[in-house]
C-alpha cells in the first residue's frame, strides 16, 4: 500500500469513528459557546483548533440532544489546516447537513499542500432496487494525472464496503495499466 493511500486509510478512519479525543475538544467548545440547550433544540456553532494530538481542523458542529446527553456531530464543510500556517490546507470534507456525519466529498491534498492527491464523493443511489452508498474514489500522480479509480458500495461505512463496477489503474503517462470489473452480490442487508 502507497503512503498516500495508507494516509487516505487512516483519514477515513479517523473521520467515521467519532474518537474520544475529537468529541472532548467539541465538548470545551460547546461549553465555552455558553450555551443553553434544551430539549428538541438543535444548535449549530463554528468551531476552530485542535480536534486530537496533531491534526487542527475548522468547520460547523450541531449540537442536540440524544438518550439524554448532548450529542455533538459535524456537518457542512470542515478543513483540515496547519496551525502553523491556517492558509496551508491539507483536507476538505463536506458532511451531510442532517448531523448524521456521512461524508458527501473530501479531498486530500499533497503535504506541500499544492496538488489534489484523492478525491472522494459518495451519494445514496439504487442498485438491485436496494438503496445503497456509493463512493466513487479517484486518486491522482504528484504531476496531476490519474492514478486509480474505483467505487465502493455500503450501507453505512466504506471501510466495510465492497468494490462495485468498473476499477481502472493508470500508468503516469495516462494510458491505462489495468481494469477490473467488480460484481458483489448486492441484497436488502448484505453486500457480499
Amino acid at each position: 500500500m502507497s503512503t498516500t493511500k495508507g494516509l487516505f486509510l487512516l483519514l477515513i478512519i479517523s473521520i467515521f469513528a467519532s474518537c474520544s479525543a475529537e468529541q472532548h475538544y467539541y465538548k470545551n467548545a460547546f461549553k465555552q459557546q455558553n450555551l443553553n440547550l434544551t430539549k428538541g433544540d438543535t444548535l449549530t456553532f463554528s468551531f476552530k483548533g485542535k480536534t486530537n494530538t496533531s491534526q487542527h481542523w475548522k468547520g460547523n458542529l450541531m449540537a442536540y440532544h440524544s438518550n439524554q446527553k448532548v450529542k455533538l456531530v459535524e456537518y457542512g464543510k470542515w478543513t483540515q489546516y496547519n496551525p502553523n500556517n491556517p492558509e496551508e490546507i491539507f483536507t476538505t470534507a463536506l458532511y451531510d447537513t442532517l448531523g448524521t456525519r456521512l461524508i458527501i466529498m473530501s479531498e486530500i491534498y499533497s503535504n506541500d499542500a499544492k496538488g489534489l492527491i484523492n478525491r472522494v464523493t459518495c451519494n445514496d443511489t439504487l442498485i438491485n432496487n436496494v438503496q445503497v452508498r456509493k463512493c466513487d474514489y479517484t486518486w491522482y500522480f504528484e504531476n496531476g494525472s490519474l492514478n486509480h479509480e474505483y467505487s465502493i458500495v455500503t450501507f453505512t461505512n466504506p471501510n466495510k464496503g465492497k468494490k462495485y463496477g468498473v476499477e481502472t489503474i493508470y500508468e503516469i503517462d495516462g494510458k491505462v495499466k489495468s481494469t477490473k470489473t467488480h460484481r458483489p452480490i448486492i441484497k436488502y442487508g448484505s453486500i457480499n
